[in-house]
């Protein structure tokens, strides 16, 4: 009798007892996958996209933001895997947003500006300034020279170097100039990009945009090489336009410019490969504060 009473008393003590939830360790889908996924679009959008459509960039990074904030909060009573995975997706969408602000700020702002202006070919160096103010490559007519002879560099921090466009067979006032920085001595010395190879071609030196991160790839200070101009003019008696074109000498200003693009794309391609190390660093490193939490031990809470 006593046997058959306490047997109801132990089962009914076991049912009572709450059973243990099964822990769940941060896994490598919430912790690396979405967030590298995030990081892969958002960047991919900056380097391919953006230029164009910007607003669509930052409507898929707001959108992205917001889910992972919302299930942030959604979660945040329940498995910290899905609520870390929140934090790392926001953080990813942070992250692939800078990023890509650099790489076009630094590198693809000038290819485009470079793409989408004006070639111009056969370009005689008296010819006026101000007809080619949409010129974003030049190439130049037989005869045609960066004449280091009359070469100045202006110092401030760097050397900023000029030398006048001039043609042999129509010399006149100076309305292009070669420049570059660091690469000239201070008279008559200069060894900018493709200079003294007999080239003929130029791209043009834009005035630096200043984004977040700084100037972008290949951006110069007119001012300073306007001061340039100035001392090579009262050096060796030339006349300049007050405003002229600045150019960097080179044998082949289309294939510079595709080189603009490649150094973009191969910036890309690295931060996506240094992400993806981050994502699992951090991954592990959540999983393992998640573990030693002592409110995971005490609350049953899964990991």
């Amino acid at each position: 009798m006593s046997g058959q009473d306490s047997q109801p008393l132990v089962e009914e003590a076991t049912g009572s007892r709450p059973q243990p939830k099964k822990e769940t360790h941060f896994g490598i889908g919430p912790g690396v996958v979405y967030p590298w996924v995030t990081f892969l679009i958002v960047t991919t959008l900056f380097v391919f996209v953006y230029h164009s459509y910007a607003w669509v960039v930052f409507l898929v990074v707001v959108v992205i933001s917001c889910y992972a904030f919302i299930r942030m909060l959604q979660d945040w009573s329940r498995t910290k895997s899905w609520r870390s995975a929140g934090i790392l997706i926001l953080l990813a969408a942070v992250l692939s947003t800078l990023t890509g602000i650099f790489i076009y700020d630094f590198y693809l702002r000038r290819y485009h500006a470079l793409a989408e202006y004006r070639r111009y070919d056969n370009v005689v160096a008296s010819e006026p300034a101000d007809a080619h103010r949409d010129a974003g490559r030049l190439y130049f007519a037989d005869g045609t020279k960066a004449d280091t002879l009359r070469s100045v560099g202006y110092k401030e921090v760097h050397t900023y170097c000029v030398a006048p466009i001039v043609s042999e067979a129509r010399p006149g006032r100076v309305e292009f100039w070669a420049a570059g920085v660091d690469c000239c001595n201070a008279r008559a010395d200069m060894w900018c990009d493709d200079i003294g190879t007999g080239t003929r071609g130029g791209i043009r030196l834009f005035e630096g945009y200043e984004g977040i991160f700084g100037k972008s790839m290949g951006a110069v200070n007119h001012d300073y090489f306007l001061k340039a101009v100035d001392m090579a003019s009262a050096e060796f008696d030339l006349q300049s336009d007050p405003n002229p074109i600045f150019v960097a000498w080179t044998r082949d200003p289309d294939a510079l410019i595709g080189r603009y693009w490649m150094n973009a794309v191969g910036a890309w391609l690295v931060s996506l490969s240094i992400y993806i190390l981050m994502a699992y660093a951090l991954a592990v490193g959540l999983n393992q504060l998640s573990k030693a939490s002592p409110d995971s031990k005490s609350k049953g809470l899964p990991r």
